[in-house]
């Protein structure tokens, strides 16, 4: 049978995990949104400080994950094997647990390209089977992607990131509105 389309994700892929996932808080989106574009401009240091922040509080197993998968793509970005692999060993763990398998190919095609290019290195077994064959349907479906995505071809500029910092969101992520002394008015 010819599937197009990502691959069939699970239950708890479609329809959530149970914990409130529906109920997302405003600043855990922002913060996992702002990590996923500091990661596209190449912004380690921020990646980091975005999925770190206390803001991102309780998470449910989705979003942690996600998390989670967003510092192995960070990692990979800046050539930082021994961290990614550690990173995605608890990844590749707690997906299996929890039958994450759609959100761990379709989080970060860095991750994704990552696994396929370590698929070898992989115990087999059905869970890491089903795994690489939906990272390389992910992959397969970007025919215009680079098969190794370890940087932007073009980092942004200062004014394309200071650009999307006003472009219009469902969630606002801005940052809390900057005091003005009455000179600066």
């Amino acid at each position: 049978m010819y599937h197009q389309g990502p691959p069939a994700a699970s239950a708890q892929d479609q329809g959530g995990d149970g914990e409130g996932e529906q109920q997302d808080q405003p600043a855990l989106r922002c913060g996992l949104l702002q990590a996923r574009i500091a990661l596209a401009a190449g912004d380690h240091p921020a990646v980091a400080g975005h999925l770190r922040a206390p803001s991102l509080g309780e998470l449910t197993p989705r979003r942690d994950l996600v998390r989670q998968l967003l510092l192995a793509a960070a990692a990979i970005s800046v050539g930082d094997s021994r961290g990614a692999e550690a990173i995605l060993a608890g990844v590749l763990a707690a997906a299996r647990r929890e039958r994450f398998l759609n959100t761990v190919v379709t989080t970060s095609p860095l991750v994704t390209g990552h696994l396929i290019e370590h698929a070898a290195q992989m115990h087999p077994d059905p869970f890491t089977e089903r795994l690489i064959a939906a990272a390389l349907q992910v992959r397969a479906m970007q025919p215009d992607a680079p098969r190794s995505r370890r940087a932007l071809a073009e980092p942004l500029t200062a004014t394309e990131l200071r650009i999307l910092q006003f472009l219009p969101t469902s969630t606002p992520c801005r940052s809390p509105p900057r005091s003005t002394s009455p000179a600066t008015r």
